[in-house]
């Protein structure tokens, strides 16, 4: 029981389980629970979904997403599939023991279908009718390197994943050419009020412009805008704008 702040009086409680759930102790920052404590509570240990369950799962979450988008409709199992696939390829290859930060959970999955909804709602509804298969698909690669591939740390390690995600979504979309997926892959709304996919040179043109103007306003200074600038001000630009 307890004592009750406002009067100071003893409150029994009596037939009172209590529910708890933690990560597993292998995981990094994480501690065994002691003995003590596991003679009185038993443990239930619930695992990932297997791989069905997750495309059943997240099937029904990106029909929810790609609902108002007719041209896209059809494509859902097979985009759902392909998620889920490169998800469990990565989630094999990479492990904490390699780096302490290579954890994957579905919140991945969970974050990518999300991403690939919050792209497709700038695009108002009469346009987005236009936008073609192809465009979905490297859509959703590019969502997908962002979540898997900024934060590995090796070159060959980003070299698998590029190489994966290619096969992966060219295998599932067998009428998408591999010139869809031609790189570089950025997406951004610097140019146009959508998030959509640009082209370096124009958008190299676009951040210059906006140098010069903050030259001339606020700091003299000549920046070189080279193709790694670019990648990571659209990374940045990305992260700023998720909520």
């Amino acid at each position: 029981g307890f004592y009750r702040p406002s009067d100071l009086a003893w409150v029994t409680l009596r037939d009172i389980q209590f529910v708890g759930a933690c990560n597993p102790p292998t995981d990094p920052g994480r501690n065994p629970l002691s003995h003590r404590l596991l003679r009185w509570a038993p443990v239930l240990l619930v695992d990932f979904p297997a791989f069905d369950s997750l495309v059943q799962i997240y099937t029904t979450a990106l029909r929810g997403v790609l609902r108002p988008y007719p041209t896209f409709r059809p494509h859902v199992q097979g985009l759902t599939t392909a998620m889920v696939e490169f998800f469990v390829q990565s989630q094999r290859r990479f492990t904490a023991e390699m780096h302490p930060h290579y954890i994957y959970s579905p919140r991945e999955l969970t974050r990518w279908s999300r991403a690939i909804g919050e792209a497709l709602q700038t695009h108002d509804l009469h346009s987005a009718f236009a936008l073609p298969l192809d465009f979905l698909v490297r859509l959703a690669v590019h969502e997908g390197l962002r979540l898997f591939q900024d934060r590995l740390v090796e070159e060959e390690s980003r070299q698998w994943t590029d190489a994966t995600i290619d096969e992966v979504f060219l295998r599932h979309f067998p009428n998408v050419t591999a010139n869809t997926l031609q790189r570089p892959l950025l997406f951004s709304n610097f140019l146009t009020k959508e998030y959509t996919s640009v082209d370096r040179e124009e958008l190299r043109m676009h951040v210059k412009a906006k140098l010069r103007v903050f030259s001339e306003e606020e700091m003299d200074v000549q920046l070189v805008v080279f193709d790694s600038v670019l990648d990571h001000i659209v990374r940045i630009n990305r992260t700023l704008q998720q909520p």
